[in-house]
């Protein structure tokens, strides 16, 4: 194990994927990562046993502490809302970061975020460039993105979750100071009930999962973004994530969207306990607005985050209106595409995104290049020898 260690846990949700342990814990090794790693696992008793086995091949290089999880409720959106209400809790380190089975931080890179942090105490969270690769059904490498997470540095909590509204952003998945968590502990015991993990069961399911959380960390400190490298995400047919949910053929409130929780008659008593949580946090933060200015403005915020999401969408059904459009919009991006150039040519922002493009994917040409030998390495290793 290495004997630098650093002040930093990562936390990683799994169930019943003992194999993507293996590749996420492959890459740690490989890293040095020389923290903490938490591993929260919901699995059936088999599985569960068959990833501690895994991790036994790891104790000499890495720290990790295998929990079982608590996996209390049928509905994913509590599970997933008890994981962290629970287990942020049992963070000793100063700073963590959360992380999917299926992703990998690039830990080398944590040293700079953590520094950033240390010399602004201000800042509940950094983070940095995110690449996410899709991912065929063979786990080959199909296409790539890139996300450049978001700078908020309002002074006041509510400027600060207003800004998360209008603009987004991840901070959930960059370096986060622990002890920014602190209210979510503090005001629980104002409302008695443990915030984002409440009892009632329905109302706001992709809401609670990971948008309460990320707003959380908006409120409780401004936000910073480095130009470097911190994270691979992976997304493939075979993941379940939350924005994969909406594909089923199912009718649900994922599928449905907000429009589910209305129908359902959900939505308001959920609301309310959420507007009752947002409230508290922002005056555990000592912000100087008024509570009318508090109230207006954090019911339109709670409206912004929870309204655009609608599920599967319209066009979910091969109906013949959709077939049409779909050719219709064949034929319209042949021709914008032409336009948008030509647009684009005249002004030198574009030349501006396209260069610093260039200089990143120039910096950080090693970094992606050994990303991707280590992902075909550790796919051929994990997942096709297990076949």
């Amino acid at each position: 194990m290495n004997n630098s260690k650093i002040d930093h846990t990562i936390i990683i949700p799994t169930k019943n994927r003992p194999n993507w342990i293996k590749y996420c814990l492959l890459h740690y090794s490989n890293f040095n990562y020389s923290g903490k790693i938490m591993i929260i696992d919901d699995s059936t008793d088999l599985n569960f046993e068959k990833s501690s086995k895994i991790i036994k091949i790891f104790k000499d290089n890495l720290d990790i502490d295998h929990i079982k999880g608590e996996n209390l409720y049928k509905e994913r959106h509590r599970n997933v809302a008890n994981v962290f209400s629970s287990f942020l809790r049992k963070i000793k380190t100063k700073y963590y970061s959360s992380s999917s089975d299926d992703d990998i931080i690039f830990t080398p890179n944590l040293d700079n975020l953590i520094n950033f942090l240390e010399k602004n105490l201000d800042y509940s969270a950094v983070t940095a460039m995110h690449y996410i690769y899709d991912l065929d059904k063979d786990l080959n490498i199909k296409k790539l993105k890139k996300f450049k997470g978001n700078v908020c540095n309002f002074d006041d909590p509510l400027d600060r979750l207003i800004c998360y509204a209008n603009e987004k952003g991840l901070p959930h998945y960059g370096v986060i100071r622990t002890e920014s968590r602190r209210s979510l502990w503090e005001c629980e015991k104002k409302i008695g009930w443990p915030i984002f993990a409440r009892k009632n069961n329905k109302g706001l399911e992709n809401f609670d999962e990971e948008l309460s959380w990320n707003a959380q960390i908006y409120i409780a400190g401004k936000i910073g973004n480095l130009n470097m490298m911190q994270y691979f995400r992976l997304n493939s047919p075979n993941m379940v994530r939350l924005e994969n949910l909406a594909s089923s053929k199912d009718e649900n409130n994922h599928t449905l969207g907000t429009v589910g929780n209305i129908f359902d008659e959900s939505m308001s008593p959920a609301l309310k306990e959420t507007f009752y949580e947002f409230s508290e946090l922002i005056n555990y933060e000592k912000t100087k607005y008024k509570k009318n200015e508090i109230d207006f403005t954090l019911k339109q915020i709670l409206w912004r985050l929870i309204k655009p999401y609608d599920g599967a969408g319209l066009l979910r059904e091969e109906t013949d209106y959709k077939k049409q459009l779909d050719i219709k919009n064949k034929f319209k991006i042949k021709i914008k595409f032409n336009f948008h150039i030509l647009f684009f040519l005249k002004f030198f922002n574009f030349f501006k995104i396209i260069i610093r493009d260039f200089y990143f994917k120039l910096v950080n040409y090693k970094i992606i290049n050994n990303f991707k030998k280590s992902h075909y390495e550790y796919k051929i290793k994990v997942f096709e020898k297990n076949n």
